[in-house]
């Protein structure tokens, strides 16, 4: 899920750039969220990817680059949005902080922006969970699968080096995943891309790790059938 923080001085240049958002994300099927800094009360999701979208301050150089770097530990990506000379070549050795002149051509540039922020988002995507007391952040490329204990109540994914065990419900981690993850079994998703095989009279699922998977349902094989989901 990819996130804009708004801190617009002009109410009118919010609505601007709110309205480019949701047609752009609409036109692309996506999803996204919209937070205006000011009105938010609760703490944004760890696993969004957080755009923060700001007028750029206008204090002093210095003031200006510290403000930068403490945004761009706080967020993914940093755009200031400025409408005079700004010395730009003083902010270059900072990651994630870009600039957006808000001139003729700011329309346009603007939609770059947004498919440069989609690209990172699928290149960059993460899942963020609670493990026992500890937080933990692991790219879903590497997940191999996710299964369902029902009997120890707990949901554990599998990766090639490692079993992360937590309490988050299957339906709410496959909301949290993108489509490359299929829901194979009741109590089953797999990622899709580490798929070698699949023996549709045994109903098992062979990885590139070399690991069989049993937990795949009769309705799970009609519709790969069907809608060709690899």
């Amino acid at each position: 899920m990819i996130c804009f923080i708004l801190s617009i001085e002009k109410k009118e240049e919010e609505e601007k750039i709110q309205n480019k958002i949701h047609k752009e994300f609409f036109q692309k099927n996506m999803e996204y969220k919209i937070y205006i800094e000011k009105q938010i009360t609760d703490p944004i999701p760890p696993y969004y990817l957080k755009i923060y979208l700001c007028d750029f301050p206008k204090v002093s150089q210095q003031e200006d680059i510290v403000f930068a770097k403490q945004l761009y530990q706080k967020y993914d990506h940093v755009l200031f949005l400025y409408d005079h000379k700004t010395p730009l070549e003083a902010f270059s050795g900072i990651p994630k902080v870009s600039f957006l002149y808000k001139g003729p051509k700011f329309s346009k540039d603007f939609l770059s922006y947004i498919d440069y922020f989609l690209k990172e988002a699928k290149a960059k995507q993460y899942l963020v969970f609670q493990d026992h007391k500890q937080l933990l952040k692991i790219p879903t490329s590497e997940i191999l699968y996710i299964e369902k204990n029902t009997m120890q109540r707990i949901t554990i994914i599998h990766t090639k080096e490692m079993q992360l065990k937590t309490n988050i419900s299957l339906q709410e981690l496959e909301n949290r995943l993108n489509s490359s993850f299929l829901r194979t079994h009741k109590s089953c998703l797999v990622n899709k891309n580490h798929i070698v095989s699949i023996d549709r009279k045994e109903r098992i699922i062979t990885l590139d790790n070399h690991e069989k998977i049993d937990l795949v349902s009769v309705r799970f094989l009609q519709k790969f059938m069907k809608n060709k989901l690899l």
